[in-house]
């Protein structure tokens, strides 16, 4: 196995997710690595200086473990995702509103936040608008709104958000839906696509889901159906 090229060491708990953050135009370095640890600390990094952008705690009195961290491209927003036995926080951050100096920021720059109820280990997933970019270079959202996605309490139910207004889209229960059993919802993965011709503003949200007993299944959110599913070995 390889040296590392640097070790990063300011966490003082286990780090529970590391991911990295693209398209911000706040940070004029990318991509910025962002990592979260089992004490709730979440750290944004610059990986010139090897020293954090930010540090902060997304849980604040309440401890809970980082579960996910992500961002998205079409709005300076961050999504951190965090869980302890009783809870399951997911808040939504404005980068712009971070603060330029490094150090500890408590809640700084939050936009909303939730309490899922999820205690599992399933991660939350985001859905981006569809961008298009027309003939003067502007650009263009097409369809849907920016959406998350992620299990409720009931952990075989997966809700649907719309970021922007915060209201509730939908609530997906597959156990209705099929006459097969699934238990947990282990992961989920939410995508948009267009079909036909982009000027009718329009794109389907698909999800992608996988449970405990071992099937992958494919839901049209947009229409609220199942497309397709198949049963692998139990996870």
């Amino acid at each position: 196995m390889p040296e590392p090229l640097f070790i990063l060491r300011h966490h003082t708990d286990e780090i529970s997710v590391v991911n990295f953050l693209i398209g911000l135009p706040k940070f004029k370095k990318e991509p910025i690595l962002v990592s979260g640890d089992v004490g709730g600390c979440v750290k944004l990094w610059d990986l010139e200086t090897r020293r954090p952008l930010h540090s902060f705690n997304p849980c604040e009195a309440k401890k809970g473990a980082i579960l996910n961290v992500t961002n998205t491209v079409s709005h300076d927003y961050m999504i951190t995702q965090s869980r302890s036995p009783m809870s399951g926080m997911i808040k939504i951050w404005d980068l712009n509103k971070l603060g330029n100096q490094s150090g500890t920021e408590k809640g700084t720059g939050t936009v909303r936040e939730f309490d899922s109820k999820c205690t599992t280990f399933c991660k939350c997933s985001v859905m981006e608008p569809c961008i298009l970019t027309e003939k003067n270079d502007k650009s263009k959202e097409i369809g849907h709104n920016l959406i998350l996605c992620c299990v409720n309490e009931d952990k075989s139910n997966v809700d649907v958000w719309d970021i922007r207004s915060f209201q509730k889209l939908r609530a997906i229960n597959i156990a209705k839906i099929s006459e097969e059993k699934r238990g947990m919802i282990m992961s989920i993965q939410a995508y948009s696509i267009v079909r036909g011709d982009v000027s009718a503003d329009k794109s389907q949200m698909i999800l992608w889901l996988a449970s405990e007993s071992g099937h992958v299944d494919l839901y049209d959110v947009t229409n609220d159906k199942m497309l397709a599913s198949h049963k692998f070995g139990k996870f």
